[in-house]
């Protein structure tokens, strides 16, 4: 099943945190030859990522940051949080889970279903649709967190500049209004999966036994992410843009019914690029990565 139509929801509140550490792109031109990282920075668009490492922050604590600023600020109240659902790709711990631990660190003592998901860029209309299934189910309040602290201080190669870390959170509510809904279409490739992955670490490549066929130092190197760049932009280009047409004409609608468009890619090529092939505005399109 790819789509999902949620009647009678509403989003009650929005907040995203980053880690209060902004890190130059440009101070890393001492490690590459002449310009190629400024002819990065104009290809991407990416001249600064916010960072957690160097302060402890990981992803988590963004979340939960982002979290209480939402109760505090719209004085919404905690016990109407009936669901937790933290999206990412960064646990605090491998066992156990950390929504349950985010649960306790913000007080929400009536929320019983509480889910780590391991999602990154789908992340969202993925969480989306949990907590829709969720209050479909009887869930009042539905809490969804989404965030990653992916950076760290050893720079592998220029794509590691396009990850940094972030939290967001946000309340989805039932609503009376019957003229409410979301309308989701997720896809997936798991053929794809070898496009972007950390092959080295868990059980089926275990962090021990790699040491000990390499060593220390050389499994140390080989636990970075792995990314097929232009395996990324083909999938980008095509995959994406079909699953975008799709969802024009499986929920009727046209590009003209939408009031902007947040593509989740760190690359501003790529996104000039899409936004033609799905024939969107570019008026409309939300480009925040400078």
């Amino acid at each position: 099943m790819n789509n999902f139509s949620f009647k009678n929801l509403r989003i009650d509140g929005l907040a995203v945190a980053v880690p209060n550490d902004a890190e130059q792109v440009m101070d890393y031109e001492k490690y590459y030859p002449d310009g190629e990282i400024e002819k990065f920075c104009v290809s991407t668009g990416i001249y600064q990522r916010y960072v957690g490492h160097r302060k402890k922050i990981i992803a988590s604590d963004l979340c939960v940051t982002a979290a209480n600023k939402i109760f505090d600020k719209l004085g919404l109240d905690r016990n109407k949080i009936d669901g937790l659902v933290f999206m990412s790709q960064s646990f605090d711990y491998e066992a156990p889970a950390t929504a349950g631990i985010i649960q306790m660190r913000l007080g929400l003592s009536n929320c019983g279903a509480v889910y780590d998901v391991t999602y990154g860029c789908a992340a969202f209309p993925f969480a989306l649709q949990i907590a829709g299934s969720f209050i479909n189910g009887g869930c009042r309040s539905v809490l969804i967190l989404i965030g990653d602290s992916v950076t760290s201080p050893y720079i592998s190669d220029k794509d590691s500049f396009l990850f940094g870390d972030a939290g967001a959170a946000m309340i989805i509510s039932k609503s009376e209004d019957e003229n409410a809904e979301i309308n989701i279409r997720l896809e997936t490739l798991g053929e794809k999966f070898k496009a972007l992955m950390c092959p080295f670490g868990k059980n089926r490549h275990r962090y021990y036994d790699l040491a000990n066929e390499v060593g220390t130092e050389n499994a140390n190197k080989l636990l970075r992410r792995y990314m097929s760049g232009t395996d990324v932009f083909t999938f980008s280009l095509i995959d994406a843009t079909k699953a975008t047409k799709k969802f024009y004409k499986d929920f009727g609608c046209i590009p003209e019914d939408f009031d902007f468009l947040a593509i989740h890619q760190a690359n501003k090529m790529i996104i000039d690029n899409v936004v033609k092939k799905i024939k969107f505005p570019q008026e409309k399109v939300n480009i925040t990565l400078d």
